[in-house]
Order: structure tokens, then sequence, then C-alpha cells
């Protein structure tokens, strides 16, 4: 049996973190925390990714990204509770999300009447909620293979 590592954060412990701190100070600050750093270089040793390809990817996608799915993900612990931890239920809320991404695609070259911007928000919004659930989901999994 494995030994679990503790996990010092949790979505919410994050979030919290980042509150009132400008910039990327609480970002940097929980991207740089030792535990964080070791799973990252974990993942990128068994995955075949070098540390140049994952600086590239953090350059690409944090904090704003990262930061609109997190927020998300409390945002939606607080409104519908933890998410189902039955693997076909969560697929199901998956495949629900994906569902409004593909609707939001389309009304975004279909309602031109609306200015793009908006257009384009909605549906960033959307595929921002699919990543929130998607999080959620690969959580629950994890700690299954971990026994948490």
């Amino acid at each position: 049996m494995m030994k679990k590592s503790p996990s010092p954060f949790t979505a919410t412990s994050v979030m919290s973190s980042l509150s009132g701190r400008s910039g990327l100070t609480g970002f940097v600050t929980f991207a740089l925390n030792p535990y964080v750093v070791t799973k990252i270089a974990e993942a990128s040793i068994t995955k075949g990714v070098t540390l140049a390809e994952l600086e590239n990817a953090y350059e690409r996608f944090c904090p704003d990204i990262l930061r609109l799915v997190m927020q998300e993900v409390v945002r939606a612990e607080k409104l519908h509770g933890v998410l189902p931890r039955d693997t076909v239920r969560a697929a199901a809320i998956a495949g629900e999300e994906m569902g409004e991404v593909f609707e939001a695609a389309l009304d975004a070259t279909r309602y031109l009447s609306q200015p793009y911007e908006e257009r384009l928000r909605h549906l960033r919004d959307e595929w921002v909620q699919l990543a929130a659930v998607a999080l959620r989901a690969i959580e629950h999994i994890n700690k299954d293979l971990t026994g948490g």
C-alpha cells in the first residue's frame, strides 16, 4: 500500500490564501510550495515532460486561467456541494457542461447581434466550468487511488 502524502491545500484553502493578495504573489507562493513543486516534478518525470515544457505551460496558464478555474471550483462547491464520487454521475455532469460549451460555441457564431467580446466571455465561462468539473472529478480519482 502506498503511503499517502498529506496535501497541505484544498480548493478552498488555495482561494482563501489568494484573497487579498495582488498580482502573482499569492499564486506564486502556492505554486512554489515544496509539496507542490515535488508533485509537479514527479508528474513531469513520469509523463516525459521536461522542466522547460512545464515552465512554458505555467507561463501560458498561470495565474489568470487557473485562477478563473479555481474560483469556479469554489463557487460550484458552494452552490452544488461536493461533486459525486460516483464516476458515472461525475462524467454525466462533465458531459452536461461539455454540452453547454458546444452550445456557447455555436452561439458565438450565430448571435452576431450580441457584441463579440460578450459571446467570447460566455464561451470562456463555459470552458472554465467544464475545467472545474474535471478538476473536481480528478481530485476524487486521486483520493481513491491513494486511499484518501
